[in-house]
């Protein structure tokens, strides 16, 4: 029983992302609408973090007194970094060094390739940010 409400969260979450729909899933009582809160949430982790973003799950109570779950799109964009007095929207996401980059860091130290080889391999990311990957890398084994 417990497949089968995964799939239906997945399919409601992915009709909210796909086609900017709102649902609203009724519950018995509040500690329903908790339990069913949570259980979206969870499904919601195993989306990627960009859709996740656009994602709004919420427990409430609506206006004859029903507890439920609200699924609706998230505010589209919600921070904006001020540049030469402009707004810009501020993605965190750009920086961040990729998992599989610190990853090619860390095999690549530890196989005694320079930085400069580092750097010059992983030229699809931003240079400060692997010269950080590599500064941390090394603390971590101790100045290698």
């Amino acid at each position: 029983m417990g497949r089968i409400s995964l799939i239906q969260n997945d399919e409601v979450l992915m009709e909210v992302l796909t086609k900017d729909k709102e649902f609203f899933i009724p519950c018995e009582d509040k500690k329903d609408a908790h339990s069913k809160l949570v259980s979206l949430i969870n499904a919601r982790r195993r989306l990627s973090l960009e859709q996740q973003r656009g994602l709004r799950v919420q427990k409430l109570q609506d206006n004859n007194s029903i507890w439920g779950v609200k699924v609706s799109p998230a505010a589209k964009r919600v921070i904006y970094e001020i540049v030469d007095g402009k707004q810009i929207p501020w993605n965190p996401e750009e920086n961040i060094l990729s998992e599989e980059s610190k990853r090619i860091v860390d095999l690549m130290l530890a196989d005694g390739i320079s930085e400069s080889e580092i750097i010059s391999t992983l030229s699809h990311e931003k240079v400060e940010l692997v010269v950080s990957a590599i500064e941390k890398a090394k603390s971590k084994c101790g100045g290698v």
